[in-house]
């Protein structure tokens, strides 16, 4: 190991016990940090009584999203004998393109939508909520 990286390594060491400080200094300086912060819940989506047997949904979308639609897929399909979920993964932007045009059913996006989005008359509903934490070094 070279010094440049022997003193790389040191840095992002004491830069991450830093990091892993930080948040109990503040906690007990500012109260208000250590208030309960309750996670938004996902809303219920009642599923139907009954769905005609040849029913077929279409969702269109981000791969990121692809646990989240197998489940649905598995679900749905076990609930109702007959139908068929049909999965097609080409993107985010592409999913809402086929959404708004009448193609799909469903736009599976990994991103919250843009004001234009819902301006065009589009509504999320969250499936799950993710932390992302990126180190490098």
């Amino acid at each position: 190991m070279t010094l440049q990286k022997r003193s790389s390594s040191v840095l992002m060491l004491a830069l991450l016990l830093l990091v892993a400080g930080v948040p109990q200094a503040l906690a007990t300086r500012l109260p208000l940090l250590t208030s309960p912060l309750l996670a938004q819940s996902i809303p219920p989506f009642p599923l139907q009584p009954s769905v005609s047997p040849e029913t077929t949904v279409k969702i269109e979308g981000s791969p990121s999203m692809t646990i989240a639609n197998d489940a649905l897929k598995q679900r749905f399909e076990s609930q109702y004998a007959g139908t068929t979920v049909d999965v097609k993964y080409t993107g985010t932007n592409e999913g809402i393109q086929a959404l708004l045009a009448g193609n799909v059913d469903l736009a599976a996006i990994g991103r919250p939508l843009t004001e234009a989005e819902k301006a065009q008359g589009l509504v999320a509903i969250p499936v799950s909520r993710n932390k992302i934490a990126i180190f490098g070094g």
